[in-house]
């Protein structure tokens, strides 16, 4: 036979609580000891914190030329709306291995890639305006973003409006109106396919300290409302720089427009980088 169990009373429980629980009574709250940066280092292996040149050039000899190799098997696909399903197959495979291309730009601007810090700048700096990226304005930006991950105003990317805000109010206002699926929808693919450009141009789901517009391209006005600049006058000479790499390459896109045709041209290059930038957006958004 199964005899009930009687349970403590509530007010019992309230005073004693702790005691009856095997816990110290009136227990003082003690302040979390977070390791130190040197101290989370000491815990990897030697050969994580040491860059091997070797692996790096063996990294990009592979990712540019595959990409170098996609992007003219794209050169030979006819441009006929019967090759529709060829192109977008073509996007989706040259897009993702373009992908790697970016990601070595990304170890550059972490000084992940090369000990020697030049050779590391130059290898970023031409991947990245190969793909229409501003590179030392994204490594400044890039890094305010890891220093302030999810931070309502001091995040850099992926910041969420807050609901009082004018831009919060009308995101809540287009959610009810078209409802939580196609609404949620709509934004996946804004997101991914233009939201790395609106950042880049204007500061679109920047945090709150920096103001808004900024832009990636000008530190000077209309992009400088916030709190505290997101660059500094002091940048102002390698935003250049990082804007002349971008317009070399819009440059070299517009004469191989003229030689072969901007429909070509739009399907060999366009439709690839927005595959990268899905990528890009994608899993930083899931960050």
């Amino acid at each position: 036979m199964i005899r009930p169990v009687s349970l403590p009373s509530r007010s019992l429980l309230q005073d004693s609580g702790p005691a009856l629980l095997g816990l110290p009574q009136n227990p003082s709250p003690q302040p979390t000891a977070y390791p130190s940066k040197a101290e989370l280092l000491a815990c990897l292996p030697p050969e994580l914190l040491t860059i091997n040149p070797v692996k790096a050039w063996g990294s990009l000899a592979m990712s540019l030329g595959l990409s170098l190799l996609a992007f003219g098997l794209g050169t030979q696909i006819p441009l006929q709306l019967s090759a529709a399903p060829l192109w977008l197959l073509y996007a989706v495979v040259t897009g993702t291995v373009a992908g790697g291309c970016w990601v070595i730009a990304h170890e550059c601007g972490h000084h992940a890639f090369h000990p020697n810090r030049r050779v590391e700048a130059v290898v970023g700096f031409v991947l990245h305006s190969l793909l229409l990226v501003p590179y030392y304005t994204w490594q400044r930006s890039h890094a305010v973003h890891h220093a302030n991950c999810n931070h309502l105003e001091g995040g850099e990317t992926h910041v969420p409006p807050r609901s009082d805000a004018p831009m919060g109010r009308i995101v809540a206002g287009v959610s009810r109106l078209l409802g939580p699926e196609l609404f949620g929808t709509l934004s996946l693919i804004t997101h991914l396919l233009m939201g790395w450009p609106l950042y880049l141009l204007f500061g679109v789901a920047g945090g709150e300290d920096y103001g808004a517009p900024t832009s990636h391209f000008w530190n000077a006005g209309p992009f400088r409302n916030g709190v505290r600049p997101l660059f500094p006058d002091s940048f102002r000479r390698v935003m250049l720089v990082s804007n002349l790499g971008v317009l070399a390459m819009l440059l070299a896109l517009g004469l191989a427009s003229l030689q072969f045709s901007l429909a070509r041209v739009l399907c060999v290059y366009a439709l690839p980088y927005l595959v990268v930038n899905a990528w890009l957006v994608g899993y930083t958004w899931l960050q």
